[in-house]
């Protein structure tokens, strides 16, 4: 459990506790404002899906119309379908239509009890293979992988810029506890060459190089401090709660203590990941789903050259005569059909929209091939800098190790009198640079390899620093 407060209402804990970057991680997950939103990107596309089948969901109509003057009906049209479009181009009616009075247009009139019909239209060379209605429903199909990569790619950067500050927050925290160190060190160094002055071992003016010594190490280590705190302030940017109020880092709160095992990635990680960044990375998914959308769009407007030609057919059954048996099929001589025909001459248009279509395509085929390319050089430079951090952190703790001998060499010469307190103290806050320059490697290694993870597009939230 991470220690939080509630914004203006701090906790104070007893004892200080240690967060992982594991557990910001679960806190960011389950409730930050930036993670439920991209949770909401599988619903969008859940329901942009829902709206394109809608095309093809049967309906009802039902109209119905009737005009009386003076006792005589002129007319009573009524007409009731069922409509169901398919996948395969055809519409289907199935209705009951009813035209009767004395000024019904001839065209529609019906026998008193009116007509059950079953109606087809077909279209026979445009829209027969695929059409609006299709390519709106295999684009919309693709949209929970595009949305899902997007999730990722949202939830990579978020993760990314929380490693990044609880790294700082750590590198901060390593910095304040070397500068408490040095000036609890300089404290007991002033006491001690008080007591050495008064005992008539040391000279006065040694007090005077102490206690400045203790000054400048009171005002580095307020900084500091400053620093820290401001640091856990922004760490605290990505904590929320179940209730969606903002928290803070309780003060006892603290990053991990322990020095980092800096080392590389494995072999077969570092392959596996590369691949996986070359096939695989989020925003190249991303714009594979748009080129298939695109070529579904291509083969819309390709099969626009075709004629619109499409045939009716419409045939009729009286509904009293089919509940006693009497009556016949009226297929034989009752019937509607119809051929409707029509296409430009030039095809301007069509020829225009494919082309276009076609410079769409190519355009998202090219940016393609450029973000795949960028995408693997971003991870070489990103393994290039990762690598150099690790180098740097071995060398740096020779540096150290240098450093702390050369103290220990000065003390026991001070305190053989051979050696100053002046000196002591340069060696001192030798080791101090050294130190605070390892804590700073060793965060800027922690953010390397969490800047290496994301660019291979690998979900972040299932790596473990």
């Amino acid at each position: 459990m991470i220690p939080l407060a509630v914004c203006a209402q701090p906790s104070r804990q007893p004892a200080p506790q240690v967060i992982t970057l594991e557990a910001v991680y679960d806190q960011v997950l389950s409730y930050h404002p930036l993670a439920r939103q991209a949770s909401l990107l599988g619903d969008i596309a859940q329901a942009e899906l829902r709206k394109a089948r809608s095309l093809f969901d049967p309906s009802v109509d039902i109209h119905w119309n009737q005009k009386t003057l003076h006792d005589k009906v002129y007319y009573t049209n009524w007409n009731n379908f069922v409509k169901v479009p398919t996948w395969w181009g055809p519409d289907v009616k199935l209705g009951y239509e009813r035209y009767v009075g004395i000024n019904v247009n001839p065209e529609n009139f019906t026998p008193e009890d009116g007509l059950i019909y079953a109606e087809i239209t077909v279209p026979l060379a445009r829209n027969l293979l695929f059409d609006m209605r299709r390519n709106i429903l295999s684009q919309a199909r693709l949209l929970p992988q595009m949305n899902e990569a997007e999730r990722l790619k949202l939830m990579n950067k978020l993760l990314l810029q929380v490693a990044k500050d609880y790294w700082d927050w750590y590198y901060t925290r390593q910095v304040l506890d070397v500068y408490t160190v040095s000036r609890d060190l300089a404290r007991e160094r002033l006491q001690f060459v008080q007591s050495s002055v008064l005992a008539g071992d040391l000279a006065a003016i040694d007090t005077v190089e102490a206690r400045l010594e203790l000054l400048e190490r009171e005002v580095t280590l307020a900084e500091a401090q400053v620093r820290y705190r401001n640091a856990a302030l922004m760490l605290s940017n990505h904590l929320w709660d179940a209730a969606g109020q903002p928290l803070e880092l309780a003060e006892n709160a603290s990053p991990v203590l322990a020095a980092l095992n800096v080392d590389l990635p494995p072999p077969q990680v570092r392959d596996s990941l590369q691949t996986w960044a070359r096939e695989q990375h989020p925003e190249l998914r991303k714009q594979q789903f748009s080129i298939l959308q695109l070529e579904y769009d291509r083969r819309y407007y390709k099969q626009a050259f075709l004629p619109e030609l499409s045939m009716d057919i419409k045939p009729f059954i009286t509904p009293g005569d089919q509940v006693t048996g009497t009556g016949k099929f009226y297929w034989e001589d009752n019937f509607k059909v119809g051929f409707n025909f029509y296409t430009p001459i030039f095809l301007r248009k069509q020829r225009a929209d494919y082309q276009l279509a076609n410079i769409r395509l190519k355009t998202a085929q090219l940016s393609l091939e450029f973000s795949r390319r960028e995408i693997v050089n971003e991870n070489s430079a990103a393994w290039n800098d990762l690598e150099t951090y690790v180098r740097l952190v071995i060398i740096q703790r020779q540096a150290v190790d240098y450093a702390q001998r050369l103290l220990a060499a000065s003390i026991q010469k001070y305190r053989a009198g051979e050696g100053s307190l002046f000196l002591v103290n340069s060696y001192e806050r030798k080791l101090i640079k050294e130190q605070t320059k390892m804590a700073e490697l060793q965060g800027k290694y922690a953010k390397s390899l969490a800047g290496w993870y994301w660019s291979t597009g690998f979900p972040l939230e299932q790596v473990r620093f």
